[in-house]
């Protein structure tokens, strides 16, 4: 559970006049009434001052008072002023003269330098600027970068060629070509993004016994026809499995078609590259190259046509490679894109969470149970942080759709991932996506850890999470807006959390300025060790800002030396700024 963005950055003191009495802002006669507007620094310090702490609720945070860097750029009319004015550059007009009727020598001249102080290999620089921030859609038309198709057109960037291949394509008779076996190490990123992050599977990741054995799925998949009219149905070109090409998958292939984040042409393209790069052998994966190379052209074009004949292609190719040669490849296969495993996992969200996404709003705002997710790029970087692995036990409390425990699953094969949530709209979503997660690792032949959901129930009282909790390794709580006793009941479960294990969460699960309490020498928080990292951009679901800290806990056999503060001192504050969103 974490908090969806209020949909308005407008604060309540936006409107309201300069309070400060100083003599610079105090009107000194009738002529000089009218107030300047406030800073927006001083805005932020009144806005901060007026929060508190969730898990004390008696004391007021002090990051107020510190101080602050200095802006940089101008947040006000007096800031403006205190800049200093950048002389303009006079422009010459285009149709300037000599008095005989000539271009001026002058600008003939200035011309003739700047041209040749341009070196020859900028040719970007001749775009307009304008066309640097807006993207186009397929039909042509500008895209604002706000908008849900202008993110999805940035999920396909144009081939990466590398100046070894724009020196291959451009070299000369005499000079020396690469090899057969150079080219194929060149990395070229189409459909999937980032290819070269990559990580080790683990021994079991491919189901070897499934593919060995069967040639028909027993769990079937859900089809992309959801997403299609019924109009269209008969414009259905078909997708076949590389592992089972009995087993097909029917798109329609059109660039209109973008329902929610859905787009059959983005899908189609993730699958070809994914069976060329992991399924396809040595012998067949130059002509798979090949291949995706005309989607992504086709693609880029908007050429529906030439896109439907590069996938029948693929269905032809699948068709002639040997089956055994498919599975010694995967028996062989050393290292994954991390960028497989989001298409996958984006799949299955488009299945069993697009078509139901509106019920996941029924909450009460600003309470426990406002809902919010972690995307996989996060989770991928934090889960690497923590150590997580296929001896692992994950934990995520409030896991919502499942996102979380599933990807943990998926990613890193822990041999137990556990998720408890309490709404009724999310639990039915997680039991779809789960469902639909176990049916597209078939289709891959992936071998699913096991996955455990305690639905509709919380986990405060929960037997099931008091059971685990003393062999959890990892544990994710999102308490990005848990209130004062949810915070408390947390403190409770961790209580018998092993040495080792760590805790992720988008906010210190020990309060700021805790010290140790001599009564209670056996609380978990004195074994605590914090440490917290900014959190990128786009990692969370409700702002693709970065909302502040991220903190992983670990939990240590010894007392943190931290918490140890003279009484003189008081409770000692965090150096960092402490972030907040509005």
């Amino acid at each position: 559970m974490s908090i969806e963005s209020t949909g308005s950055d407008r604060s309540i003191f936006s409107d309201m006049q300069s309070v400060d009495n100083t003599r610079e802002n105090t009107p000194m006669n009738g002529s000089d009434v009218k107030a300047t507007r406030m800073k927006k620094s001083t805005m932020a310090l009144i806005e901060e001052s007026m929060k508190y702490d969730t898990r004390s609720e008696f004391f007021l945070p002090t990051t107020f008072l510190r101080e602050r860097r200095k802006p940089s750029r101008a947040d006000s009319e007096e800031d403006k002023d205190t800049q200093p004015v950048k002389p303009k550059k006079r422009k010459l007009k285009s149709n300037t003269t000599s008095p005989r009727g000539k271009a001026s020598k002058d600008k003939v001249e200035r011309k003739t330098k700047r041209a040749s102080q341009v070196p020859n290999n900028k040719a970007a620089s001749k775009v307009p600027k304008k066309s640097a921030k807006q993207s186009k859609a397929p039909n042509g038309k500008p895209v604002k970068p706000s908008s849900s198709q202008h993110k999805l057109l940035k999920k396909v960037p144009r081939k990466c060629v590398t100046d070894q291949e724009k020196g291959a394509a451009t070299a000369k008779p005499g000079n020396k070509k690469l090899s057969t076996d150079e080219q194929n190490k060149l990395v070229e990123c189409m459909f999937l993004q980032n290819i070269d992050v990559e990580f080790s599977p683990r021994e079991s990741f491919f189901n070897i016994t499934l593919a060995e054995n069967s040639r028909f799925l027993e769990r079937k998949i859900t089809p992309s026809t959801i997403f299609t009219e019924a109009e269209d149905v008969a414009r259905l070109t078909p997708l076949k499995s590389i592992l089972f090409p009995d087993e097909e998958e029917k798109y329609l292939i059109s660039s209109q078609v973008q329902k929610f984040d859905y787009n059959p042409l983005l899908e189609i393209g993730q699958s070809i590259e994914s069976a060329v790069l992991l399924y396809f052998p040595d012998a067949y994966k130059p002509r798979g190259q090949n291949l995706v190379r005309s989607l992504n052209n086709a693609f880029e074009e908007s050429d529906g046509l030439s896109f439907e004949r590069a996938v029948r292609k693929f269905n032809q190719l699948v068709a002639e490679i040997p089956r055994d040669l498919i599975i010694k490849t995967l028996k062989s296969n050393t290292k994954i894109p991390v960028s497989f495993i989001h298409s996958i996992l984006h799949t299955c969200y488009t299945r069993a969470i697009y078509p139901n996404a509106r019920k996941l709003k029924n909450y009460t705002s600003f309470s426990n149970f406002v809902y919010g997710e972690l995307m996989p790029n996060f989770l991928s970087k934090v889960y690497k942080q923590c150590g997580l692995n296929p001896n692992s036990i994950f934990m995520d409390l409030g896991s919502g759709v499942g996102n979380c425990v599933i990807q943990a699953s998926l990613e890193f094969g822990c041999r137990l991932s556990f998720g408890c949530e309490i709404m009724e709209s999310a639990s039915d979503m997680a039991e779809l996506q789960l469902k639909e997660l176990q049916s597209r690792s078939d289709l891959w032949g992936i071998n699913l850890p096991e996955i455990e959901l305690s639905l509709r129930s919380s986990f405060v009282n929960n037997e099931r999470v008091n059971d685990l909790i003393p062999q959890c390794d990892v544990i994710l709580i999102n308490n990005f807006i848990f209130d004062a006793p949810l915070n408390k009941e947390v403190e409770r479960i961790v209580q018998n959390l092993k040495p080792g294990a760590k805790i992720i969460s988008l906010k210190s699960i020990r309060p700021p300025g805790y010290s140790i309490n001599y009564d209670d020498m056996e609380n978990v928080f004195n074994r605590l060790r914090v440490e917290s990292f900014v959190l990128p951009e786009n990692s969370v679901s409700w702002t693709y800002r970065s909302v502040g800290d991220y903190f992983i806990s670990t939990v240590l056999d010894v007392i943190d030396e931290s918490i140890f503060c003279p009484p003189i001192l008081g409770r000692i504050r965090k150096l960092e700024s402490v972030h907040y969103t509005r």
